[in-house]
């Protein structure tokens, strides 16, 4: 009986894990809004599991193309939401793409901000 119990535990957890190619690309969530936003509120659902799924990083990567507000490639997106930059930095080792290189400057930002005005 443990045997089954433990597999189908290990079976009912693996599909979270299983990586997949995405459904529709950046540019094909820039045309399709509706869906779009759609997918980012099951996405926002479960954050943990998004930030894995290709379509989930592929919509909100649209979001930030289609938004006439600064995206995470830029630092002061990360200056905006001080909360989101400890996440971002997390899952920046080692620091690859735009969105790191930002979040890294506005790290730095902060800190020099913090070492100017200590006593």
């Amino acid at each position: 009986m443990k045997r089954t119990v433990i597999f189908l535990s290990v079976a009912a957890v693996t599909p979270a894990f299983a990586q997949h190619a995405a459904n529709h690309t950046v540019s094909w969530y820039e045309q399709n809004k509706p869906v779009m936003y759609n997918v980012l509120a099951l996405c926002a659902n479960d954050p943990g599991d998004a930030k894995h799924n290709p379509d989930c990083v592929n919509a909100l990567a649209a979001s930030f193309a289609t938004s006439p507000w600064i995206g995470p490639d830029d630092p002061r997106f990360w200056l905006k939401y001080p909360d989101q930059l400890v996440w971002e930095l997390a899952s920046c080792h080692p620091p690859v793409g735009r969105s790191c290189a930002a979040a890294l400057a506005a790290s730095r930002q902060i800190n020099e901000a913090k070492t100017k005005s200590a006593p």
